[in-house]
């Protein structure tokens, strides 16, 4: 059997948010015990640097400090260049349980798998995001998934100087509204994609927006200051479980009104 491949990309855009992008290290065994893991900083500066090496190290896992690039980029360079099926996973992700082989017997007929994000209203862009499957924490088939991006959407070839984007987050206007289409959103929308079940998205947490909660808290309708609850959670990663129900009730409060789509079964 083959051994499990995690990717990791490590972004510290504010120093004081640093914990964030240390947090996984804490319980990552717990999701893949056996895993190869391999961390990237996002061109991190000296000592974030230093850290998240540390961090990565005391693991097992590989460090490699590349030029820095968006989230977007970085997953289309992971699906373009590996032939080998590999998970991606975001530095504020708390584990509770394994993920690393209980998933892969349905996931070998799949292109890519994640938990389901539906449409919603956000406050800060006041855009409407478009479903997709969070990269939080995605499984990819890259030779699959590169065959059907190829493929679609089937038409002449006099469209294929028509740019298609897959991976990159992007704004496209619609009348008086904006679709945000964020971070491999395009790829879901055009190819489908599997959602995590109930019992696979109960082998983790994530605490959404962890490396620019000091921008997008003060903008969201929340209990509590979004940097203050992630704060106890780095020190005490049991606290983060049950997020993805806050969520859920979060999404439900801001449905993209009648046009918000549905998970498919």
């Amino acid at each position: 059997m083959k051994t499990t491949t995690v990717h990791i990309l490590a972004t510290v855009r504010n120093v004081k948010l640093l914990h964030s992008a240390l947090l996984v290290f804490k319980t990552l065994r717990q999701g893949f015990p056996n895993a190869g893991v391999h961390v990237y900083g996002n061109g991190l500066t000296q000592e974030p640097g230093q850290m998240v090496a540390e961090a990565a190290r005391a693991v097992g896992a590989s460090f490699n400090n590349i030029p820095k690039m968006t989230h977007g980029k970085w997953i289309e360079t992971l699906v373009l260049d590996r032939t080998e099926p590999f998970w991606i996973c975001d530095t504020d992700v708390v584990f509770f349980k394994e993920i690393e082989r209980g998933p892969h017997w349905r996931r070998l007929s799949t292109l890519f798998a994640g938990r389901y994000e539906p449409e919603f209203i956000e406050e800060w862009t006041r855009t409407r995001h478009v479903a997709r499957l969070h990269p939080s924490l995605m499984w990819f088939n890259p030779q699959a998934v590169r065959a059907a991006m190829r493929c679609w959407p089937e038409v002449h070839e006099f469209f294929l100087t028509v740019k298609r984007e897959f991976f990159e987050w992007q704004f496209v206007p619609r009348g008086s509204e904006t679709l945000f289409y964020d971070t491999c959103a395009g790829l879901y929308q055009a190819l489908g994609g599997t959602p995590f079940t109930v019992e696979e998205n109960a082998c983790f947490e994530h605490l959404h927006c962890g490396s620019y909660s000091d921008l997008i808290g003060p903008h969201l309708s929340l209990e509590g200051p979004m940097s203050e609850n992630h704060r106890a959670i780095y020190m005490q990663p049991e606290l983060a479980r049950g997020m993805q129900k806050e969520q859920a009730e979060y999404y439900k409060a801001h449905a993209a009104g009648p046009q918000a789509d549905k998970q498919a079964t």
